[in-house]
């Protein structure tokens, strides 16, 4: 199998999301979305080999229609719902465990992207199904009631940094650090 990763963005205080209006809690940041489409996508351009994203279904939702399920990636929802309906780059799982297996089965060299959102990286992260963390750390506090799980420091360490960005469009700074297991 390759790489589970978890890629998140994160205010300052841990928040990701507003459950409520099932959005992201802050204005979107057009440099990060790239970053994350990139990330993700890998290189499919390249060599045709399509990556994983792992997400629940209302963050799978949350994302607009004309977007979903995303270009060039093989998208699993995780749900309840044994029946959630599927189309082509989409597929549904009913736990975390079963995406994985699911994503193995298809592709076994493929990197696999957990994206949220809350109880899903929560639960990765407890059950040590995670490689590695992708963090975008904003430099922005938001009201939300979503939050990113605690990142252990006796567990992970950030192994590296891309230097703080200013996105042109909203203004918010951000690190980049991707965290590896000690």
């Amino acid at each position: 199998m390759g790489k589970v990763i978890a890629i998140a963005a994160l205010a300052a205080n841990n928040v990701i999301g507003d459950s409520i209006k099932n959005d992201l809690p802050w204005p979107r940041i057009p440099s990060d979305m790239k970053f994350f489409e990139r990330t993700t996508t890998g290189d499919f351009l390249e060599n045709g080999k399509k990556n994983f994203v792992i997400m629940g279904r209302k963050t799978y939702e949350s994302i607009p229609e004309a977007f979903r399920p995303l270009r060039n990636r093989s998208t699993v929802v995780v749900s309840s719902n044994n029946f959630y309906p599927v189309k082509e780059g989409l597929y549904s799982a009913t736990s975390v465990e079963d995406a994985l297996v699911l994503c193995n089965r298809i592709n076994p060299s493929a990197d696999i992207y957990i994206a949220g959102g809350g109880s899903i990286y929560a639960y990765a992260m407890k059950h040590n199904l995670v490689d590695e963390l992708l963090i975008t750390h904003l430099m922005y506090e938001c009201e939300g009631d979503v939050v990113f799980p605690h990142i252990d420091t006796s567990i992970w360490f950030d192994a590296e940094k891309i230097e703080p960005t200013t996105d042109k469009k909203t203004g918010i700074v951000y690190i980049i650090v991707t965290y590896r297991k000690c």
